[in-house]
């Protein structure tokens, strides 16, 4: 069976959420270079795969802090699960290896933020900082971006008819060709 409109259909359907998740994400060229999709055919079906790089499934949903109520009682996050619905959580068993820790140093540079001073007028040092913000980050979680849900969300209310009408034009043709084909054999 030749489903050309339904495929390209399914197509059009991965094109557009990658390119919506996309420029969801302008600060991130990394990532979104590592979005994609693939319609695959496997005779009795058609698959439309995602991929993206590991890290954007947590920018994504979120990941769920360890335990928010830890953090000092004045904190911006104290008792505040940045991501209450997410499937990851940090303090799962997983580990990351000093990850984030490397991954707020990194940051720290890239945005060029220098340390706030206290009341010596003593500027704070940069393992502080990072202590400090891995520490919120590890206990209140981090919070959802949908940068690649919400665009699928959207597509995925129109696709229904998008795909019920590919599907109908493609067995249309194939009706088409039949009775075409079935003309010929009559006339001979």
């Amino acid at each position: 069976m030749d489903l050309k409109a339904f495929k390209q259909a399914l197509e059009t359907f991965g094109k557009t959420v990658v390119a919506k998740s996309k420029k969801k994400l302008p600060n991130n060229k990394r990532l979104a270079d590592t979005i994609g999709h693939e319609v695959k055919n496997n005779k009795t079906s058609f698959v439309l795969e995602f991929s993206m790089d590991k890290t954007g499934l947590y920018k994504d949903r979120g990941v769920k802090g360890n335990d928010p109520s830890k953090l000092p009682p004045g904190a911006r996050k104290y008792n505040k699960q940045q991501a209450q619905q997410s499937p990851y959580q940090f303090g799962d068993g997983g580990g990351d290896g000093g990850k984030l820790r490397d991954g707020i140093n990194a940051w720290i540079t890239r945005k060029n933020i220098k340390g706030s001073r206290n009341a010596l007028g003593q500027y704070t040092k940069r393992k502080t900082m990072i202590f400090l913000i891995s520490r919120s980050i590890w206990y209140a979680g981090i919070k959802p971006s949908l940068f690649f849900t919400t665009p699928f969300e959207v597509a995925f209310k129109r696709i229904d008819k998008e795909l019920a009408k590919s599907f109908g034009l493609d067995v249309e043709k194939m009706i088409e060709k039949a009775s075409k084909d079935i003309n010929k054999d009559k006339k001979k």
